[in-house]
């Protein structure tokens, strides 16, 4: 399906999961602005160049919302983000959720595609998007310069608290 095609909505932070975003230890909320920001249009039209979706599966995926079930969160250990793609429900042929959805094969390629798309919206945030310092670097004691006002033994001590 390589051709122009107008991106979908990016996906938001789904409602169900908000308890985990009170914490948002995963960086949801940033990960979701910079979706908004660009992210998500620069990732899918690179997807979009070489995606093995036909126009058929394309639109079956825009008519189901799939695109919207993305979720996206950052992963510290790893120092990138991860992502979980949709997927059809394990019902899929039995619910008749679309009449063209009609085979295994298709469904399979359908979900395939989607990882692919999840798996360069997550690159696309962690190479261009992401630049988070560690929090004890970023504001340690020589922070807004506050280093000048401490006496060199003031500075060591505060500066062991950092180590």
């Amino acid at each position: 399906m390589s051709r122009d095609i107008e991106p979908p909505t990016p996906p938001a932070p789904s409602v169900e999961d908000g308890d985990t975003y009170e914490a948002d230890r995963y960086r949801h909320r940033d990960l979701f602005e910079y979706l908004e920001q660009g992210a998500w249009e620069d990732a899918f039209n690179q997807w979009a160049l070489d995606t093995g979706l036909s126009e058929q599966e394309y639109a079956i995926a825009r008519e189901l919302d799939l695109f919207a079930d993305f979720e996206f969160m950052w992963d510290d250990e790893a120092g990138v983000v991860d992502y979980r793609a949709p997927e059809l429900p394990e019902d899929w042929l039995e619910r008749e959720i679309h009449p063209d959805l009609d085979s295994i094969e298709q469904a399979n390629v359908v979900e395939s595609e989607l990882d692919d798309l999840g798996d360069i919206v997550a690159g696309t945030l962690t190479v261009y998007y992401v630049d988070w310092e560690d929090e004890r670097d970023a504001f340690g004691p020589q922070y807004n310069a506050q280093d000048e006002s401490l006496s060199e033994g003031e500075y060591s001590e505060q500066n062991e608290l950092f180590d």
